[in-house]
């Protein structure tokens, strides 16, 4: 699982790495099953202002997630 170390650089850098490290670990964890993620919210357009912006994702899949993904997914969280 990717971490980032937030000391010593602006906010908007810790949003582009985690964004990077979001994408890395949902592209591992769903192997040839992902399709596509999709950001959206303020960030999308370039109107993301840190601590007010949101940023929005949907990812397309090229079948149904089965138990095995959606606990690989939600391992991800802790």
């Amino acid at each position: 699982m990717c971490r980032i170390a937030t000391s010593m650089v602006s906010a908007m850098d810790v949003v582009r790495r985690t964004i990077g490290c979001f994408a890395e670990d949902i592209s591992r964890t769903l192997g040839s099953n992902l399709c596509e993620i999709i950001i959206r919210g303020s960030y999308a357009p370039g109107d993301f202002t840190p601590h007010r912006g949101n940023l929005d994702y949907t990812i397309l899949t090229r079948r149904d997630l089965d138990d095995a993904d959606l606990e690989a997914l939600f391992s991800l969280h802790d």
